[in-house]
């Protein structure tokens, strides 16, 4: 994206253009989605046409998560990290060591109760990433990955 696209003013915006050269592309090479993260705003711009396609607003909690995802793109997003996003410290190095135990016994009781509050805020979030055609997949054990909106009918 040229960097010469912008909002301003710019001290609360951050600027996602969601591909990359050579590999995985969640947006239009011309589109970017642009995150306010002071207000939560978030809007997908066709710098081409110069407009608005989509916008929503995240809440405090979501928008620290959204931006951490958008961030580590095209990488998950380990679950551990986005606890350290909600939590204390101590309660996060808890957390983390619950997720670890659950690994290691292959204990998806526990696995589920530990994740359920990030769950419950990411489910929550995901019909206004649906706007901008993004959608959260979980890996494994291990967090979440930014992809593309899963396409219609049989492939």
């Amino acid at each position: 994206m040229d960097s010469t696209n912008s909002i301003y003013p710019p001290e609360h915006y951050e600027y996602y253009p969601l591909d990359l050269d050579e590999g995985p592309m969640l947006l239009p090479k011309e589109h970017e989605l642009v995150l306010n993260t002071g207000t939560g705003q978030a809007t997908l711009v066709n710098w081409e046409t110069r407009r608005f396609q989509a916008e929503t607003r995240f809440d405090t909690d979501e928008v620290l998560i959204i931006k951490t995802l958008l961030d580590h793109w095209p990488c998950y997003t380990a679950y551990e990290e986005l606890y350290r996003l909600l939590v204390t410290d101590d309660l996060a190095e808890q957390i983390a060591r619950c997720l670890a135990d659950a690994r290691e016994t292959d204990n998806r009781a526990l696995f589920d109760v530990a994740l359920h509050p990030v769950r419950s805020l990411l489910h929550a979030c995901q019909g206004r990433l649906a706007l901008f055609g993004l959608h959260l997949n979980a890996v494994y054990q291990r967090g979440y990955l930014l992809t593309r909106m899963p396409t219609g009918g049989n492939q």
